[in-house]
């Protein structure tokens, strides 16, 4: 499944709730329809940039040290914006098990992570299907970019780094 369904299945989840459900939990039904996309598109970034990442420094051993080094910088410089993601999403988990049945909620939760690892899985395999000179150099090419800070989330998801940063 592709960023656009899991950011309409986020858009959709808060619709058609009762009226009364903004006003009893931290989280209005209004305002999470806007939070839940910008969570799941800042999870999917983390969960893509340190999978491919990890990626190319298992298939490049060469490369592995300067994965590593990018991870762990791009992870440094994004720590503020991933911790204040998932205290919302643990936010709008409890929204969503307040408005919904226990199970609807577990359904819709576990659909919105399985769409994450899908979409990651998804990109890992495109990498491998390339011959392995191209993957090397699109690993290379990925581990500059990260080292630059071209995959930071305030830079690749500016519109959802702005809504997660004026969330208050």
């Amino acid at each position: 499944m592709q960023l656009t369904s899991i950011v309409l299945l986020a858009s959709l989840l808060f619709s058609g709730l009762p009226s009364h459900a903004a006003a009893t939990t931290p989280i209005s039904a209004a305002r999470a329809k806007t939070l839940l996309p910008a969570v799941a598109k800042v999870t999917l970034q983390r969960n893509s940039t340190t999978g491919l990442l990890d990626y190319c420094a298992r298939r490049f051993v060469s490369l592995k040290p300067r994965s590593e080094n990018a991870r762990k910088l791009w992870l440094q410089r994004n720590k503020a914006i991933m911790t204040k993601a998932d205290s919302l999403r643990d936010r709008l988990w409890q929204s969503l098990k307040q408005q919904q049945s226990g199970l609807q909620a577990e359904t819709t939760i576990l659909n919105i992570e399985q769409l994450v690892q899908q979409n990651v899985r998804k990109k890992i395999h495109a990498l491998a299907s390339y011959t392995p000179v191209q993957q090397r150099l699109i690993c290379q090419q990925l581990i500059l970019a990260v080292h630059n800070g071209d995959w930071d989330i305030s830079h690749k998801l500016s519109k959802a780094y702005s809504t997660l940063q004026n969330f208050h």
